[in-house]
């Protein structure tokens, strides 16, 4: 999936890894993560998963964690560079971008939603564009129901939004309605 040679991991972490993987997607638009983030990010969590949570797993993670974030923290200066803040006491950042090659160069184990999410991130970035979920929702009902639809026998409306539901886990019932709108042919609207 990844054009270097990025060692993978068959599992997460995290609660769901769809969770995960739309997470990661969303932090991929911004272009700076703070230390901690990054750590949690880098092993398969949540970005904002509070730490020292009672049960062994968390434990567990807790370690990974923070074994991940002094890592990158003795990074600093050498092989990863911290962003300067404005702000006085500001978090330190370090730039996605880097931070994964660093990570590849490191020889970290990623999680794979994350490979999968840097890679749709990389692929928008070269074509100057970006995506939502809503957007992601109306080219797959395009594809799905429009591109090659009979309108004398065109899906219903409920068909549409149920499918919607079960493929994008992301939206709401009110969403997958307004894609459903958007996407439906004016031959075949009451």
């Amino acid at each position: 999936m990844t054009s270097d040679n990025t060692r993978r991991i068959d599992h997460s972490p995290s609660p769901e890894v769809d969770t995960y993987h739309n997470t990661a997607l969303q932090w991929f638009l911004y272009p700076a993560w703070t230390i901690d983030k990054a750590a949690n990010l880098l092993t398969g969590c949540l970005p904002k998963r509070q730490m020292f949570q009672p049960g062994a797993d968390n434990v567990r993670l807790d370690q990974m964690v923070l074994t991940t974030e002094n890592h990158i923290r003795r990074a600093l200066g050498k092989s990863l560079a911290a962003l300067t803040s404005k702000k006085y006491f500001a978090p330190i950042e370090v730039q996605h971008k880097q931070l994964i090659q660093w990570a590849n160069q490191q020889d970290l184990v990623l999680p794979e939603p994350q490979l999968a999410a840097y890679e749709v991130h990389r692929t928008q970035e070269q074509q100057g564009q970006y995506t939502t979920p809503c957007l992601e929702a109306i080219a797959w009902t395009r594809k799905h129901y429009w591109h090659s639809a009979d309108f004398r026998d065109a899906p219903t409306k409920g068909e549409i939004v149920h499918a919607l539901l079960q493929a994008f886990s992301e939206l709401n019932h009110e969403e997958c309605m307004m894609v459903e709108y958007m996407c439906r042919h004016p031959l075949t609207r009451d």
